[in-house]
This record gives C-alpha cells, sequence and structure tokens, in this order.
C-alpha cells in the first residue's frame, strides 16, 4: 500500500511539468528555422531592454539600447511591443537584460517570432552585422558634402553682404552731386 502512495505521489509531482506554459498556447506560423525567422522580421538586432512599460492593458512596450543591428532600419534605442498574455503570444522581457530581437514591419515581436535570450551566431540565420555607425546614416545623418555646400553659400552670403554694406556706405560718405558743400 506504501508503494502505491509513493507512486502516485510522484505522478501527481509530474503533472505539472506535462502542462504547456502560457506562452505554449500560441499556435506559431510560417517557418520556425533560424533562417526561416530571420526571413520573416523585418528587424534584427540585438540590445539590452532599458524599460517595459504596459501603455496598452493588452500590449507592452520595451525599449532597447541597439548593440548590434542585423536587419532593417534601428537608431541606437528602438521601442518594440510584444501582446500581454498567453492567447497571444507574449514574449516575457526583463529589465536590463540583452536579447537578440526578431520583430515585424511594426515592430512588434512574439514569442513566436524567434526572439533569443542573449546575442546570435548571425551566419546561422544569415544575418551579418551592420555597423553602428551605419545606424546613423541609415536614420537620416547629414553627409559632410552638404555640410560642405552649406558652408560655402554662407561664406558667399557673408561676402554678397559685405560687398553691398560699401556700396551703400561709399554713396553716403560725400556730398550729393550737383550740391555745393555748406559753406561756414
Amino acid at each position: 500500500m506504501k508503494r502505491v502512495v509513493v507512486v502516485i505521489g510522484l505522478l501527481a509531482a509530474l503533472v505539472p511539468l506535462g502542462s504547456r506554459p502560457s506562452w505554449a498556447a500560441c499556435d506559431c506560423t510560417g517557418e520556425q528555422t533560424p533562417q526561416g525567422q530571420a526571413d520573416n522580421a523585418s528587424l534584427v538586432f540585438t540590445g539590452r531592454a532599458t524599460a517595459i512599460d504596459t501603455p496598452l492593458p493588452d500590449t507592452a512596450s520595451v525599449e532597447f539600447a541597439v548593440e548590434t543591428l542585423y536587419k532593417g532600419v534601428a537608431g541606437h534605442s528602438v521601442e518594440v511591443t510584444t501582446p500581454l498574455g498567453g492567447d497571444l503570444c507574449h514574449f516575457d522581457f526583463l529589465p536590463r537584460t540583452r536579447y537578440t530581437v526578431f520583430a515585424n514591419e511594426n515592430s512588434s515581436t512574439t514569442a513566436c517570432s524567434g526572439n533569443v535570450r542573449g546575442v546570435i551566431n548571425p551566419k546561422g540565420y544569415g544575418l551579418a552585422a551592420i555597423p553602428l555607425s551605419r545606424i546613423s546614416e541609415a536614420r537620416g545623418a547629414v553627409a559632410a558634402w552638404v555640410w560642405a555646400v552649406i558652408g560655402t553659400a554662407l561664406l558667399f552670403a557673408a561676402g554678397g553682404g559685405l560687398l553691398v554694406a560699401r556700396r551703400s556706405t561709399g554713396r553716403r560718405s560725400g556730398p550729393p552731386s550737383g550740391r555745393p558743400a555748406p559753406g561756414p
């Protein structure tokens, strides 16, 4: 009888291990391989979660400090959303933790997107790192030649302004033409 109680107790203890966690309620569609997840994502980056907010009752907003960009356009920080709730495929981000995030064109990600805690081997995903210096170029940084053109235009404008000022002061310095100078 003792053995039956022990066996039943062990089986009862194992039941929670057989139940699916809330994120497993998701029905992930699409190719669930590293290459497939990278192909399906519009934005892939590695960064640290710096802030987590819940602006809507069913959505979490997570801000990241971007360390490496692999795909898409992002600045040095990016905000990604994830739905809340098990049926909505929520991905549970933790503050101050590094993740590689796979987000869609709306900067949204789920438990099915392929997010990884930590860094990835980009070659295994068919990706290559985009240098951080190119992030600012992608976000619309002003090229050096534009500054050169602006500087040249300002120099010409300043020179033209000086020329006009000299001509206008040169006419006023003497008596008007055709009139005698006033006497003592």
